[in-house]
């Protein structure tokens, strides 16, 4: 499910040229699979190109709010953290 969430994302930002629509997307993905580091990076990139900073910070977030791994909660807090720097 997640690369398919990938790829949906990658149409949204070059087909479509909807960088937003492709966050979205790629928010989607890290719910799945937070640890997915291609999905992280590309949420990184679009969230500066739609400037959705804030979004990705939030994002990040929630998903460590609800992750039962300690250590994938502790590496999102941790990147949250440095999005909101």
């Amino acid at each position: 499910k997640v690369e398919l969430l990938q790829q949906i994302s990658g149409l949204y930002e070059d087909a479509a040229n909807d960088p937003g629509a492709a966050f979205d997307t790629l928010a989607r993905a890290l719910a799945v699979d937070p640890a997915n580091e291609t999905t992280q990076e590309g949420l990184d990139r679009l969230a500066r190109i739609a400037a959705r900073l804030p979004d990705l910070a939030r994002a990040y977030e929630e998903r460590a709010a609800s992750e039962t791994d300690a250590a994938v909660a502790s590496s999102l807090w941790s990147i949250a953290a440095r999005v909101c720097s």
